[in-house]
């Protein structure tokens, strides 16, 4: 190549960022979620044992 010339940009790499970006994205989602359910199961099994829906 000469005279100042370049190769066309395909923008693979940005599609590359995005890529890893939602995998990690939805996997750290996935994982939050889990913290979630396993709190509310704990708190419903562990400290609301022998209360009803509507107890305080």
């Amino acid at each position: 190549m000469s005279d100042g010339q370049q190769l066309a940009a395909t923008g693979a790499g940005g599609l590359t960022i995005a890529g890893v970006t939602i995998y990690i994205g939805l996997w750290i989602l996935a994982a939050a979620a889990g913290v979630v359910l396993v709190g509310v199961v704990l708190t419903r099994w562990r400290f609301r044992r022998h209360r009803s829906v509507g107890e305080v």
